[in-house]
């Protein structure tokens, strides 16, 4: 399934979406010279994640607030959620696709999640 709308986002877009190399059904989508939306095919699914921000060094706590209002339960994010890389160095956002969809639903919550990746990532540079 991934492929295939993967394949069709290209021909839409007119971009390369790359795969990689040592990550089997794994896939990179450049989206501007800011913002990278990985993808993974899952066995029942499909995984996105972006990493939008580091973790700024003012201001962390009144972010952290915001983004966890945005999570409670989804409505902020359209069912995206706003997290920390293991390090705790960079804010994340990532989205599960839990079932089979079309590939204009596909292409409505890629839309939506790039969007609020975008959104956030102009809030944390405004506030920083």
């Amino acid at each position: 399934m991934l492929q295939d709308h993967l394949k069709e986002l290209e021909r839409e877009l007119d971009v390369e979406i790359s795969g990689k190399p040592n990550e089997p059904g794994a896939y990179t989508f450049v989206v501007d010279p800011e913002l990278e939306v990985e993808f993974k095919d899952l066995d029942e699914g499909i995984f996105l994640l972006s990493q939008i921000s580091e973790v700024p060094r003012n201001n962390k706590e009144d972010l952290f607030v915001s983004l966890s209002e945005a999570n409670l339960l989804g409505v902020g994010t359209k069912g995206s959620v706003f997290g920390l890389t293991k390090d705790l160095k960079y804010i994340v956002i990532n989205h599960l696709i839990e079932q089979d969809v079309s590939y204009q639903e596909f292409h409505d919550i890629l839309e939506d999640f790039v969007n609020i990746a975008k959104i956030y990532q102009d809030e944390i540079k405004s506030k920083s």
